[in-house]
């Protein structure tokens, strides 16, 4: 997944859906090391994926990236305080963000 999206197609891209994938913390770390490619990207899907702590930094970490993000799904995960306290603190940063989901979060 990486090696395709650090091609040329990665410049296009403008929504990634991966909900629902099992993607977990180590996941999303790896996801966050390939966002920065995905400059076009508008829209982006991580809902229903046990994200924890972790997979909530390292989502905020890869957010700077994504300056033309429009739409943010993380509903259904399991980041905590911590973890979406880290995501809400860069959306101040995103000028072209209009949806952002976080119904059903468990802060515990």
């Amino acid at each position: 997944l990486a090696s395709v999206w650090a091609g040329k197609s990665a410049a296009t891209l403008t929504a990634v859906d991966l909900s629902n994938t099992g993607l977990g913390a180590e996941g999303c770390q790896t996801l966050s090391g390939v966002l920065g490619c995905l400059t076009s990207l508008t829209q982006l899907n991580l809902s229903s994926n046990m994200l924890c702590l972790e997979g909530g930094q390292a989502v905020a970490s890869s957010l700077v990236h994504l300056q033309l993000l429009a739409s943010l799904n993380l509903r259904d995960n399991k980041m905590g305080f911590e973890g979406y306290t880290a995501v809400t603190q860069c959306l101040g940063q995103h000028p072209h963000l209009k949806d952002f989901w976080l119904e059903k979060f468990c802060l515990e």
